[in-house]
């Protein structure tokens, strides 16, 4: 059986541009609100583990440690989507050319 996706591409634009203009401001609106989130909750933690320090909780400051390194981790992650992304598209199709 012959693959019924051999020689497709993903594209939107096939739904006109307003759609795509719709899409893509949409995505950058979550992908800024879960930017936002992600750098209070970092902060949060950046605010905890100071205030367990001063105090002298040692429980305290390696949990709001942890915390905060999540949170610096997380916003790594989010911020690099993008490049993940278009690194998975990038090898795809330098294999699918490769295999062509």
């Amino acid at each position: 059986m012959d693959n019924p996706f051999d020689g497709v591409t993903p594209d939107i634009n096939v739904f006109g541009t307003e759609v795509n203009l719709i899409l893509v401001t949409l995505l950058g609106g979550v992908w800024g609100i879960v930017l936002l989130v992600i750098a209070i909750f970092t902060l949060v933690g950046l605010g905890k583990w100071a205030g367990a320090r001063e105090s002298g909780r040692s429980e305290d400051v390696t949990e709001a440690a942890g915390q905060f390194k999540k949170g610096l981790i997380a916003f790594a992650c989010a911020v690099a989507i993008p490049i993940f992304i278009g690194a998975i598209i990038f090898i795809i199709t330098t294999a699918q050319s490769a295999a062509g």
